[in-house]
């Protein structure tokens, strides 16, 4: 057994050696070591990391659009490295950041810091001292008041040169008297609601349906056969809400602004507007999807085609696909470190990407009934959602729910808000067709009265 004294210096050693080799790494992957006014403008993330598993962190932090700014050191008993990423404008943004890193697997917990130097950056300013010709020059300091100073009828009026301009209101103000029959409406300054700067409803109702203000070039792509994908999202979305769906010339699908607000009535609810947007998006379980897949921060891309682009290489596919980065223990628990093989992620820039063959069919056989091809890509988006965004595994995990189950209990809430008896959804064991000619082969033999929406 060492002395107690030989294990002190052991412990000393290895801090200096982990400190040297997170500078190494930090430089090979273009990191700054210094502290404190990397990031003085914005909360950071403090994450402990193993030596071994920086570099699938650096690379996962790269997706995420995460910038790593500095290092920090640990306690020399501790074997794991402390990278600093950030900024971030709030503690839930960094937060967020953090759950998302833990969700997959890739650290075991995370701490928000926020740079002692910052009260420099937010200081609030006052006007310079009262020798200032008009009032209008400003310096750092205490709080200021935006009334004006009064301009004194004599010396003795004068408020002390020291006085802090916020304290000004205890001057007493010298008004001329209201001419006699003047009404005091009439003495209000003229109000205008126009002139009044608010935050703009649309915005506000996708950060509520998100649940955080979006840090990235999050949201939901098209790609493949975006016409085919186009109509089966609006499918999704519903009768009436067809022409609320827009797509931009590289993939992204948005919602208009002006359908939005004219639909869900908010054109003159004013300072409700926000309010009744996002309930009328809640209120449709499709849309609902939609919205919250639009208003994420990671990047969900649809892409509609029999062969399908992956980090790796093409990959054909006989009827849907899901992949994201997530730990997955039906595969990472039998891989050495826990990984994914590149054609087992989605392609660069993407956090997930949910692969749909458009020729395929599926015949659910609890029902016997020819499941819509709607119902499929919405099954998939839901289950991305529930992996990605909110950290699920795709099977239960003791008592947290699967992305699977999750996205069965939609198809349950959207079939009930669709009466229609064609909205078959996939509870159950389904059969995939990878051609039409194999669905109609099978139509014609086992099932002749089968009708497919």
């Amino acid at each position: 057994m060492l002395p107690k004294r030989g294990i002190l210096a052991g412990l000393l050693i290895t801090a200096i050696l982990l400190s040297t080799f997170l500078t190494a790494q930090a430089n090979s992957n273009g990191m700054h070591v210094s502290e404190g006014d990397q990031f003085a403008a914005g909360f950071a993330l403090d994450l402990a990391v193993t030596p071994e598993s920086l570099d699938r962190l650096m690379a996962s932090l790269k997706k995420l659009g995460v910038q790593a700014i500095g290092s920090a050191s640990g306690q020399p008993a501790e074997a794991r490295l402390h990278i600093l990423v950030g900024p971030f404008s709030s503690a839930d943004a960094a937060a967020h950041c953090g759950t998302l890193l833990v969700a997959r697997g890739l650290i075991g917990a995370f701490t928000i810091r926020y740079p002692e130097n910052s009260a420099e950056v937010t200081r609030p300013i006052v006007p310079e001292s009262s020798s200032s010709t008009n009032g209008s020059s400003l310096k750092s300091g205490a709080p200021h008041s935006l009334m004006p100073k009064p301009a004194p009828a004599d010396p003795s009026d004068r408020p002390p040169s020291d006085l802090p301009f916020g304290d000004a209101a205890a001057v007493p103000l010298k008004t001329p008297s209201p001419k006699p029959g003047t009404s005091i409406s009439d003495l209000a300054p003229e109000f205008s609601r126009s002139t009044i700067p608010g935050a703009d409803p649309v915005k506000l109702a996708m950060e509520n349906i998100s649940g955080v203000k979006a840090e990235r070039n999050g949201g939901l792509w098209l790609a493949g056969d975006t016409r085919e994908g186009f109509s089966r999202l609006q499918w999704i979305a519903g009768n009436g809400n067809a022409e609320l769906l827009t797509m931009a010339a590289d993939g992204k699908v948005t919602l208009k602004r002006d359908v939005l607000i004219r639909l869900s009535g908010a054109e003159k609810a004013g300072a409700g507007a926000s309010f009744l947007i996002t309930e009328y998006l809640k209120s449709n379980e499709g849309l609902y999807l939609l919205a919250q897949l639009m208003a994420a921060e990671n990047r969900y891309c649809l892409y509609l085609g029999q062969k399908i682009p992956t980090a790796g290489d093409d990959i054909e596919i006989d009827g849907a696909i899901n992949l994201d980065n997530n730990f997955d223990s039906r595969i990472n628990t039998y891989r050495k470190d826990g990984m994914k093989l590149p054609r087992e992620c989605p392609p660069e820039g993407f956090d997930a990407l949910v692969g749909i063959n458009p020729a395929a069919r599926w015949f659910n056989l609890r029902v016997k009934r020819m499941v819509p091809d709607g119902i499929i890509v919405f099954h998939e988006l839901a289950e991305a959602l529930g992996k990605v965004d909110f950290g699920l595994e795709y099977l239960p995990d003791g008592l947290k729910a699967g992305a699977h189950d999750t996205a069965v209990q939609r198809e349950i809430k959207l079939q009930s808000q669709r009466p229609d008896p064609d909205t078959v959804i996939t509870m159950g064991s389904n059969v995939v067709f990878k051609t039409r000619d194999d669905f109609l082969r099978f139509k014609s033999e086992h099932q002749p009265t089968l009708v497919r929406r």
